[in-house]
């Protein structure tokens, strides 16, 4: 047999939800108390850990941080820090965790290292150019103002890349590796042809032809026992050596 029910009355209605609001706002400023505790503050950006990073310095990427001190740590979005500092400097990607015991943030970057300036033309002194793009060993394409804005001091890479990115981009991850361990010094990569990609070495213009990584593997050791080259033939007395077949260099010489 169903017991039956006790109606509610207007005041119990209304008791019921004051207590719950009551309990409600106790939680909440218990939750209050607990993040503004001094054990949970972000007092300086000394709490801040940068790892991954060798071409910014710590200060300068804490510096970039939009934080104000002292700072609940609760308070702070590691999303928004992570998406702030990547659109503020060239970082790949960008990882930011808050950490309770000790209070701080760990941000973990993966810089993006320039190795060659990028040019469409050929150019001896770069600073007749206002927009100066970077190339790095991906083949991404980033401006030199994006790491002078953070390092006033920053210098760009020696090595000089002269052609459209359409052209090498495909291919400059495996090229780069691979020239980068050269025993001769290479200054420039001509690679507005790409037919026949040239080289500005220690030694005087190479030529390579179509570029094939197997082949510029031996290309370049070719090039290697050809070192002492500028000891027998003056390098005014040539135009280019030709190391489509490195099997057989040939040195053009000027008539």
């Amino acid at each position: 047999m169903n017991r039956p029910t006790t109606p509610q009355t207007p005041q119990s209605s209304l008791a019921r939800t004051i207590w719950r609001v009551g309990l409600i706002a106790t939680m909440m400023g218990g939750l209050t108390w607990f993040i503004t505790l001094p054990t949970w503050i972000l007092t300086s950006s000394q709490q801040i850990v940068i790892k991954g990073n060798q071409l910014l310095g710590d200060d300068i990427i804490r510096s970039l941080l939009p934080i104000r001190y002292p700072q609940p740590l609760l308070w702070i979005d590691p999303q928004t820090i992570a998406l702030h500092l990547k659109a503020k400097t060239p970082f790949a990607w960008v990882v930011v965790k808050r950490t309770l015991i000790p209070p701080g943030l760990i941000i973990e970057v993966k810089e993006r290292h320039p190795v060659a300036v990028a040019l469409s033309t050929p150019m001896d002194n770069l600073r007749h150019i206002k927009n100066i793009e970077l190339l790095d060993e991906a083949g991404i394409v980033v401006p030199l103002q994006h790491y002078r804005l953070v390092n006033p001091s920053f210098q760009p890479p020696t090595l000089q890349v002269i052609g459209l990115p359409y052209y090498y981009q495909g291919s400059w991850t495996s090229f780069y590796h691979t020239v980068h361990q050269s025993e001769i010094l290479i200054k420039v990569i001509d690679w507005r042809d790409p037919s026949n990609i040239k080289l500005v070495t220690e030694l005087g213009t190479i030529h390579l032809g179509v570029y094939n990584a197997q082949r510029l593997i031996v290309q370049l050791e070719s090039l290697a026992k050809l070192k002492r080259v500028p000891d027998v033939i003056s390098s005014n007395k040539y135009q280019f050596i030709d190391l489509r077949n490195p099997i057989q260099p040939r040195i053009q010489l000027i008539k």
